[in-house]
């Protein structure tokens, strides 16, 4: 560059280049510092079109103020070159890091993983969407923090082919390229980092950024990147038809809870995906905290699921548990229907005595699955949690007679996960569970997240419209133990399908302790066994559980039932 100013900038040096112009490392000598300075090709700068559009997206980029967000200091214009001021970031970009290093520790990750969703999570909220969200547009500064480069401004490639990454370190970033469609416009981005929406040339929200996000987590866990292919058409093709390999199998060390958020980043749905980033930063601190205060075992050695996934025998068992459950409570409550909208039912009240009370009848009623929960813990010792959650879920609901609950569903999402490599159905994708419920004639379908520490214990219940798959509620309970936050959440949730308030707390409305059991160390034994049925069906290893459930509460039912 013959001129060593632009307006009142000092060019230092070059310091990147791409589709988009030439990035240079600058002295302001109003402020005395140093900014990176982007000036845009000549091309851009006289396409009217294109920079109308790139200056009212640099504009509100420019509104941002969030610590894990480049700043935008100046937009101008200087002899016809149109350019960006912006804060100077020492460091590397994500992609040079993982180029060198691979994957990165699992800490490290977690940290890094946050600061990138909460970043986004703040432009989200002020309106503004990235569009090109991949690891070269992030930078790691030597300290550990994460700066994120080039939000909501939309990039194209020249065409003499495609354009290395625009970032202030370009290092070897996967290129930002731009493909024809058969329709005018264009697809811009990165295809290893392109949601399915936006290689169909579909109309994109913040949801398209969050795919691209889980992706970022992806290749941070792994090393690798979750669609690949020998061309850009190759790639395309496998972000819209395939699922990448599990965390899992390619880390044996991640996290449930990791894996779990990078799934359900990853849907190919948007509707299935998280709605706000800032969840995943929560969920990501979860998992952290989680590593934090408890002893972490690596996730090896988790039991494997056989080709004909679930063998009869324990969906026979468990289902027969279930509806003698059921058909104890159902005798208790409910008369025949009558066939309208209201039927009068006999139920007797906390005294033993006879009342009268008007319930939906059953075409009227909420139709629920419970799905499995994940748990939020390395400690693969914590898993019997999943199952210890929707099971006092369900028999807690399943006193209400406003709600009609699918006894099956879970088993099913299990016995089909199974054969796609997901035991027991933990960290299953959110589209097959959907395909559960629906299969379930179910309108609604719960799933979530459960976690225990030294006399405490919380859960997050998200509750799932079936037909649209919306999100319709999101809610967090915490208690001194699972059986506490299982009879707060259920309340809650029976609250949102539309349980009248003053029935809320009808007779039976019993407490899971007392349809259970009240000693931690049964339930503990009884899901530990209820987990080998649905996963590896070792009867040896059933029958120790449930002779220990036994052992640590002799009334315990469940237990009972299933041992004789």
């Amino acid at each position: 560059m013959e001129d060593k100013n632009i307006a009142h900038y000092e060019i230092l040096e070059k310091i990147g280049a791409g589709g988009m112009g030439i990035v240079y490392l600058a002295h302001d000598p109003r402020l005395e510092r140093k900014v990176a300075l982007k000036v845009l090709s000549e091309d851009l700068t006289h396409d009217p079109g294109y920079r109308k559009r790139f200056l009212t997206e640099a504009r509100s980029a420019s509104a941002l103020n969030h610590p894990n967000v480049v700043t935008i200091y100046e937009i101008g214009n200087d002899q016809e070159r149109d350019f960006i001021a912006m804060e100077y970031v020492e460091g590397r970009d994500l992609q040079a890091v993982i180029s060198e290093r691979g994957r990165l520790p699992l800490d490290e990750l977690l940290v890094i993983g946050k600061q990138i969703a909460a970043g986004v999570a703040a432009a989200h909220k002020a309106g503004v969407l990235h569009r090109d969200l991949k690891p070269g547009n992030v930078i790691l500064t030597p300290e550990g923090n994460v700066k994120i480069l080039d939000f909501g401004l939309a990039k194209r490639q020249q065409e003499k082919g495609p354009a290395a990454g625009d970032g202030q370190n370009a290092g070897d970033s996967p290129p930002t390229v731009t493909i024809a469609q058969t329709k005018p416009g264009m697809i811009m981005g990165t295809p290893g980092y392109m949601s399915p929406e936006k290689a169909r040339g579909q109309k994109e929200d913040h949801r398209s950024d969050i795919f691209s996000l889980g992706c970022i987590l992806y290749v941070l866990a792994s090393g690798k990147t979750p669609f690949v292919g020998d061309s850009v058409i190759d790639v395309l093709h496998s972000v819209l038809h395939n699922e990448p390999v599990a965390i899992g199998t390619v880390r044996a060390d991640a996290p449930v809870g990791l894996q779990s958020i990078i799934s359900r980043c990853l849907e190919k749905e948007a509707q299935d995906r998280y709605s706000d980033a800032a969840e995943i930063e929560s969920e990501l601190q979860d998992v952290q905290l989680t590593r934090q205060a408890g002893a972490w075992t690596p996730a090896s050695g988790q039991p494997v699921v056989t080709k004909s996934g679930l063998r009869g025998a324990p969906l026979v068992m468990v289902c027969t548990i279930a509806l003698l459950l059921a058909a104890t409570v159902v005798f208790l409550l409910v008369k025949p229907d009558s066939g309208v909208a209201t039927t009068t039912v006999i139920v007797q009240d906390e005294d033993g005595q006879q009342i009268q009370r008007e319930i939906p009848t059953r075409e009227f009623r909420k139709r629920l699955a419970i799905l499995p929960f994940e748990v939020v813990s390395d400690d693969t010792s914590q898993s019997w949690l999943a199952y210890a959650a929707s099971g006092l879920l369900a028999l807690d609901i399943i006193q209400d007679y406003y709600i009609s609950l699918d006894l099956t569903a879970e088993l099913r999402l299990s016995q089909e996960a199974g054969k796609v490599g997901y035991p027991g159905g933990r960290g299953a994708p959110l589209t097959l569970k959907r395909q559960i419920a629906k299969a379930s004639n179910c309108s609604h379908f719960v799933t979530g997240s459960v976690g225990s520490g030294q006399n405490a214990a919380w859960i997050e219940v998200l509750l799932y419209e079936t037909d649209s798959g919306r999100l319709e509620s999101k809610f967090r309970h915490e208690g001194s133990s699972i059986f506490e936050v299982a009879d707060t959440a259920s309340r809650e949730l029976r609250r949102l399908l539309g349980v009248p308030e003053q029935h809320l707390h009808d007779w039976p409305d019993l407490p899971v302790t007392e349809v259970s059991t009240d000693s931690p160390d049964a339930l503990e034994a009884f899901c530990r066994a209820s987990e080998v049925a649905m996963i590896s069906f070792d009867l040896p290893a059933m029958r120790r559980h449930l002779e220990d459930a036994v052992a640590a509460d002799p009334a315990f039912a469940w237990a009972l039932l299933s041992l004789y």
